[in-house]
């Protein structure tokens, strides 16, 4: 959505994250599982506690307190997200989509804890991977040319080219752009905690190696949805965040193009549990 908006610029905010999800792995992945274990932590904030010799307990609760202040507007983002696809795609009012996804949420979180969360978060991902990737694919092969595809698609981004101008301020507001998505993924609580959960430490390179796949395959199929909405919707949205939505509903029957945009809501329920 953010290319379909801006342009080509908005590409380093995928390198950015690539980037910090492969510093995670390699760097802390290995050493957080490991110390978590000797010190017997099942949560970060045990771990502090231990880990520094904090007796007061005081460590246990900033970090919970800070944990929780600031997955608040983190979930927050994904509800209104799925309240949107509610109202979009099944004419459900935008509060009552709300409160059908937390209630989801919550029934299987606590009926399940952290062994449901995991293997939903695996399904989810493997499904939300094949609805994004299918989209951008079906949206090129419709074009009359490839090469329609591509000058269309720049044509539309000139405005916001991948890198504005070779100058200073530039780089820096390029370096700024992808440190600033890259960096969080170093400290966010819910991929912490999967490495923690991670059954043998041995097999963490498989695992690094995986998701790395993943995730620049999503990646690069998120980006080609928003060149592809530039090349179907050269007049632009008037909701552009439901670009992915728009494009499914063009391309595939009303059957398939449902079920791929359950990817939408695969992808925000395994967030919002993971939170």
């Amino acid at each position: 959505m953010a290319i379909f908006l801006t342009g080509p610029y908005k590409l380093w905010v995928a390198i950015g994250l690539m980037l910090g999800m492969f510093a995670n792995w390699h760097y802390i992945a290995p050493r957080l599982r490991r110390q978590t274990e000797v010190y017997d932590s099942a949560t970060l904030s045990t771990f502090f506690e231990r880990r520094f010799g904090d007796s007061t307990g005081l460590i246990r609760v900033l970090s919970a307190l800070m944990i929780l202040f600031f997955m608040t507007y983190y979930i927050s983002a994904g509800l209104v997200a799925t309240g949107r696809l509610f109202e979009s795609l099944l004419g459900i009012q935008y509060s009552i989509g709300i409160s059908l996804a937390i209630s989801i949420v919550v029934a299987y979180v606590f009926v399940g804890g952290f062994v449901s969360v995991a293997w939903t978060d695996c399904a989810q991902g493997i499904f939300l991977l094949g609805a994004i990737l299918s989209v951008p694919c079906l949206a090129f092969l419709r074009m009359d040319h490839a090469s329609q595809a591509m000058h269309s698609a720049y044509t539309q981004g000139a405005y916001a080219a991948f890198l504005p101008e070779l100058s200073v301020s530039s780089a820096l507001a390029v370096f700024s752009l992808s440190a600033g998505w890259g960096l969080g993924y170093l400290g966010q609580p819910h991929i912490l905690t999967k490495f923690m959960g991670i059954k043998d430490a041995a097999e963490l390179r498989k695992s690094k190696y995986l998701g790395m796949t993943w995730q620049l395959l999503a990646l690069l199929s998120a980006a080609a949805v928003g060149f592809m909405g530039m090349v179907l919707f050269p007049q632009g949205l008037e909701r552009p965040e439901l670009v992915f939505v728009e494009m499914a509903q063009m391309l595939f029957t009303p059957f398939v193009a449902t079920l791929i945009l359950c990817g939408i809501f695969a992808a925000n329920m395994s967030t919002m549990d993971a939170q």
